[in-house]
């Protein structure tokens, strides 16, 4: 969650910082999924909301990898046993140590079969294949108050805000998204 706070940082100690950067990838926000620490805001921008404000109003190029596409691929007991079995360090100890993590969302959200959402390896899928992804390019303004604060306020019409537009993704291809993720765990 600390990554907005310190993007906002960045940009208040050198605003050019944002016309020399080739793209920002961030995981959060979300467009029209709800919210997952209110009915509206996504956590990672709730966190900070006026680091936010900054982070949407760069003018930089950014991607955002928000609940829109990140709650829509799960890996559940069935994907980590196939970790777990693949006869690789790292695919094994991540097996170990996501219960934790399975537990809070079958408390929260009621998942079954220890499945969990995909938040940050989204961003990072992107990062190494954008094409697993379709985006939609919006405005975004973030309220800093009130019960919206922190919530990425995409203008989906093109017509009320005047923000820079923000490369929102929309869809993943969660199949190959899975497959990539398993094969850069356990391929070496």
């Amino acid at each position: 969650m600390r990554s907005v706070t310190n993007l906002g940082l960045a940009l208040q100690l050198e605003p050019r910082i944002a016309q020399n950067v080739r793209e920002v990838v961030i995981m959060g926000g979300n467009v029209v999924a709800p919210g997952n620490v209110s009915p509206f805001a996504e956590a990672n921008i709730h966190s900070d909301p006026h680091a936010a404000v900054l982070l949407f109003s760069a003018g930089w190029p950014l991607t955002m990898a928000g609940l829109d596409v990140t709650q829509t691929t799960q890996m559940d007991n069935d994907y980590f046993a196939g970790l777990a079995s693949s006869g690789d360090p790292l695919g094994q100890f991540v097996a170990r140590i996501v219960p934790f993590y399975q537990e809070f969302h079958r408390s929260w959200y009621d998942y079954d079969n220890g499945a969990i959402d995909t938040h940050d390896p989204s961003a990072i899928a992107y990062l190494i294949d954008p094409t697993l992804f379709k985006a939609e390019h919006y405005s975004i303004v973030v309220p800093t108050d009130g019960p919206a604060a922190g919530m990425t306020t995409a203008d989906r019409r093109g017509k009320f805000y005047n923000t820079p537009k923000v490369n929102c993704l929309m869809q993943v291809d969660s199949e190959r998204f899975l497959r990539l993720y398993k094969e850069r765990l356990t391929s070496r």
